[in-house]
């Protein structure tokens, strides 16, 4: 479903490239009216998150409350604030720390915006890294249940002799398939810029 046009967004409907993002509001807002995140709903109803409070703490009015989102699975947008002079907020990416866990990751909506070698220098040594995490935990498993195997089945308990399967070949077609796609989106998001990455995006951008 499209979403509901917002009039004169400071950002229009979008998702965001990482999966996770901390929106921290640095103006000071006692006063602001509107300035919410809009975030679409399934049924295309617009769901504001109000804006960040203020904190009074000696007698002082102070920004810094902030709103995590999931930026790259919520079409979201920002709606303009009034009563007061700036609206200024400063947004940090992130993604699961853990691996094994999808990583939804691209580089839509900051490839035209970004100086391109440094980007795709910072962005392969991440996924590589990533990988290299993922292939060292799976090699971890496999150690940990040949000893097991090998425990259970030889009289004796000695590695280097198992006649007992410890690969499950089926398991392991499905995990290369899916770190093999990883590496081709890695590829993909540093194709060469074009007149559509001008243009904020409110859709995916995975390889099929």
């Amino acid at each position: 479903m499209e979403p509901q046009e917002i009039s004169q967004p400071i950002v229009p409907w979008h998702r965001d490239s990482h999966p996770f993002v901390c929106v921290v509001m640095l103006s000071n807002a006692e006063y602001m009216l509107d300035g919410e995140t809009g975030l679409m709903s399934g049924d295309g109803t617009i769901t504001k998150v109000r804006s960040p409070q203020c904190v009074k703490r000696s007698l002082k009015w102070l920004s810094g409350h902030a709103v995590v989102l999931q930026g790259r699975s919520v079409s979201h947008i920002a709606i303009p604030g009034g009563n007061m002079a700036e609206r200024i907020t400063i947004v940090c990416s992130f993604r699961p720390r853990d691996p094994r866990l999808f990583d939804s990751s691209t580089n839509m909506n900051i490839r035209n915006k970004s100086l391109v070698p440094e980007l795709n220098y910072q962005w392969t040594t991440y996924r590589l890294q990533l990988l290299s995490e993922r292939f060292a935990i799976l090699s971890d498993d496999l150690k940990t249940r040949y000893k097991q195997t090998c425990e259970d089945t030889d009289l004796e308990g000695k590695l280097g002799a198992c006649e007992t399967e410890t690969i499950n070949a089926e398991e392991l077609s499905v995990w290369m398939k899916t770190q093999m796609k990883y590496m081709e989106q890695t590829l993909h998001e540093m194709r060469p810029l074009t007149a559509e990455d001008g243009v904020i995006s409110n859709v995916g951008d995975e390889v099929v």
